[in-house]
């Protein structure tokens, strides 16, 4: 008999199997120059709906040179931890961070790295973690760590508040970590941030640490993001992405006051004994920061914002369903069993459209669906032609019984 853990795998293996026997997993476009979101995939052209670059910064042609001229002064490499000797870049990026979050930051080689190096050193023994049940997988793998300290850990249902503040109430003597997303990378929905601050005013023992990956750059003054744009606390972590919105690799954490960034740098291992960023990493990141600070980043918001508009008023014109209704880059479109998500994808790669299949263990096995990323690579032709073309491909592949499953796996009407 399986245990639960090898009854996940198998789901997990089954799902993921399916989606690549119909080319819809680990497919490897043509080796042609990409352009404006576009690659071939055996000689076909297709549009890149997969893509979480929101800005299209990743081929603009400012961040290719930088990075070109950081390899070519300081090497491909710079295989040195920082705490001996750092890459020159790195006070500059770290400098250039604090201005557009207006607050102390520090660079790591990757979000993930960035959790672990930093929640064990601010997560005191006497600790509970509370998890969004639509956390990422990155703060999952961070729990698990802090549990070899015997840290406990719960995870709750979406933006439920009041199953936090229980949580809060049932570990009287305890410190509470909230562990969440800004913008949640499936659905597309906020956390509630504003109401979080004023929980933290609340109570004294909670603390806030926001994955704000998908938020990073698309939203914010200098795209500082949506978590640290609705306000900031001092027991708010927030941390940042370079690989979504920013155009580059990497990313970064921001600390309420120096003093506790000065901690994290010095005790949370990773950021001075892991492998260093490459220097051709760290000059596209001092790029990309100059253009959040130069006004570029406010046109290239607002282009984004005028394409997402779009696509959400003809989706509500073409009767499209989206399970969240708001002005975010991430669009989701609930269809229930992954059968139907696959062949809804297959029938829009088909037609020149690369939307991701959803699968579990990402959301709930009936909770699959499409994931499509707005970016500034699209034209509004191209948002025309998708939004028609998903319309007719959603009354082919949908009929009347599984409309009836998505309306009750989302309680709401298809």
């Amino acid at each position: 008999m399986l245990t639960k853990y090898e009854a996940q795998l198998k789901t997990m293996k089954q799902s993921g199997q399916a989606a690549i026997d119909q080319g819809l997993f680990f497919i490897t476009p043509d080796d042609e120059q990409f352009s404006e979101g576009r690659f071939n995939l055996k000689g076909k052209p297709v549009i890149n709906l997969s893509s979480c670059s929101y800005l299209g910064l990743e081929l603009d042609p400012r961040l290719v040179q930088a990075s070109a001229d950081a390899a070519r002064k300081f090497g491909t490499q710079y295989s040195s931890c920082r705490a001996f000797a750092q890459c020159p870049l790195y006070d500059e990026l770290e400098d250039l961070l604090s201005q557009i979050f207006q607050a102390p930051t520090l660079a790591n080689l990757s979000t993930t790295i960035g959790h672990i190096a930093t929640l064990p050193i601010l997560v005191k023994d006497n600790s509970h973690l509370v998890l969004d049940i639509q956390s990422h997988h990155c703060l999952r793998m961070s729990a698990d760590y802090l549990a070899n300290r015997g840290i406990s850990s719960k995870t709750i249902r979406h933006n439920a508040l009041e199953q936090l503040e229980q949580e809060i109430f049932a570990h009287p003597e305890q410190d509470i970590w909230y562990l969440i997303d800004g913008l949640y990378s499936m659905y597309g929905d906020y956390a509630p941030i504003p109401e979080l601050l004023a929980m933290l005013d609340r109570h004294p023992r909670l603390h806030l640490y926001v994955d704000d990956a998908h938020g990073t750059s698309w939203t914010g003054e200098n795209g500082q993001g949506y978590a640290l744009e609705q306000g900031r606390h001092p027991r708010m972590i927030v941390s940042h992405s370079f690989t979504k919105a920013f155009g580059g690799s990497g990313g970064c954490v921001v600390f309420p006051d120096q003093q506790t960034r000065d901690q994290v740098r010095l005790l949370g291992g990773p950021f001075y004994w892991g492998s260093p960023i490459a220097p051709p990493v760290l000059g596209t990141a001092v790029a990309s920061a100059k253009l959040h600070l130069d006004g570029t980043i406010s046109k290239l918001q607002q282009s984004l914002m005028a394409k997402i508009k779009l696509f959400n008023r003809l989706c509500r014109q073409y009767q499209i369903p989206l399970i969240a209704n708001n002005d975010t880059p991430i669009r989701y479109i609930g269809l229930g069993k992954q059968q139907t998500t696959n062949n809804v994808t297959k029938a829009l790669l088909e037609q020149g459209f690369y939307a991701s299949a959803v699968c579990y263990p990402s959301v709930s096995k009936n909770k699959t669906g499409l994931r499509l990323g707005i970016t500034n690579h699209l034209t509004e032709a191209q948002i025309h032609r998708l939004v028609a073309t998903l319309a007719d491909i959603l009354k082919r592949e949908v009929s009347d019984e599984t409309r009836a499953f998505i309306d009750k796996a989302f309680k709401r009407a298809f």
